[in-house]
């Protein structure tokens, strides 16, 4: 009697873990190239940003230089 509760319970645990692995894996299959995919775009965007950024900046570097001389 005991025996049958502990292997049902040792059972369920194992059960348990098996569908929880799954179900991280699953999810790290979906939302890991999802992640990627907005962390290439944020880099992107702030890298297209800050180029032209510092491309104004240095035409009004340059505009600056033009008149002080």
């Amino acid at each position: 009697m005991l025996n049958s509760i502990v292997d049902d319970a040792v059972r369920l645990h194992k059960q348990k873990v098996r569908e929880n692995t799954e179900r991280f894996y699953m999810n790290l299959l979906v939302y890991a190239p999802i992640g990627a995919l907005a962390s290439s775009a944020a880099s992107t965007i702030l890298y297209v940003n800050l180029k032209s950024y510092i491309q104004a900046r240095m035409m009004e570097m340059d505009v600056r230089e033009v008149k002080e001389e």
